[in-house]
């Protein structure tokens, strides 16, 4: 039986501007996604009952690299940049040419709907 994640053991181990940078540790990964502004690292932190462990920006938009959460080296927890606000954001999403390799990495290989 696996032993449970201790979630007090809750670090961001890495912030990823490329694919390279990603973390090749053999530990499941659990992406959130969703629009700018929708509350994913606000998600994490409340997850783990830590206040300040995902930066929380004030304005939407602003993330633009991948954060990996490190949680007891059991789990990753990845906050990926939102879309549908910043025109940042909306270029990563819609002209990344990494855009399907990302999400095939982040839902575990298997290809979504959105890849193309």
């Amino acid at each position: 039986m696996p032993t449970p994640v201790n979630l007090q053991n809750a670090t961001l181990r890495i912030t990823a501007g490329e694919i390279r940078q990603f973390p090749s540790d053999p530990v499941p990964q659990i992406a959130l996604c969703g629009r700018s502004n929708v509350g994913k690292s606000s998600l994490i932190n409340s997850l783990l009952n830590r206040k300040n462990l995902a930066r929380v920006s004030s304005a939407p938009g602003k993330t633009i690299t991948i954060n990996f959460y490190d949680l007891d080296r059991k789990l990753f927890f990845v906050d990926l940049p939102g879309y549908g606000f910043a025109k940042r954001s909306r270029l990563f999403h819609q002209q990344s040419p990494h855009r399907p390799t990302v999400r095939r990495r982040a839902t575990g290989g298997q290809p979504t709907g959105a890849d193309g």
